[in-house]
């Protein structure tokens, strides 16, 4: 699985690009600011979960936050599908493309951490699962883990030589 980043100009949103060759299911995950590798032990309770499955006739990538240990089940009343102009699911491609805010529109999504200063950035834990062969959201048979991230607004030529996006985080392939 890899998981490349754009920060939009106005640093107030970010556009992931997921890819995950030879996977049924796939998603990643937002946790709650201050989350570290702990989350994992709870289930990844309190995780706004953005997942590519085969259960959406548009092909649209699916949200919801995670209330429980319980996880994700098929058509919970929870889940919400988002329908940005760049949000797509191609489960059978195996890529998910998905725009979100930067801050919580409501109380069901998670901030993302963004050092919009410029500097080294401040680290989040992003979450991620898959499921092998299964095209429909359920357990993911031990496949999952996270990657303490930090995203940072990429600097012009004439400023001082600091970590831009792509060499912070722009690619977490090595991490997954």
């Amino acid at each position: 699985m890899s998981v490349k980043h754009t920060l939009s100009e106005d640093k107030t949103e970010v556009t992931f690009e997921v890819s995950c060759d030879g996977c049924g299911w796939f998603g990643v995950g937002f946790t709650k600011p201050g989350t570290t590798r702990s989350f994992m032990t709870s289930g990844g309770q309190g995780t706004d979960v953005v997942y590519c499955d085969g259960t959406q006739p548009d092909g649209l990538p699916q949200r919801h936050k995670l209330s429980s240990y319980g996880g994700i089940a098929p058509g919970d009343s929870n889940t919400r599908v988002l329908r940005g102009p760049l949000d797509v699911c191609d489960i059978a491609q195996g890529t998910m493309t998905f725009t979100r805010k930067i801050e919580a529109l409501d109380d069901t999504e998670n901030p993302i951490a963004v050092d919009t200063s410029g500097e080294t950035g401040v680290k989040f834990a992003m979450s991620w699962a898959y499921h092998a062969s299964s095209t429909t959201i359920s357990y993911h048979t031990g496949n999952m883990g996270h990657a303490m991230i930090a995203l940072v607004p990429k600097r012009g030529a004439a400023e001082s030589p600091r970590p831009t996006c792509a060499s912070v985080s722009g690619e977490l392939a090595d991490s997954f």
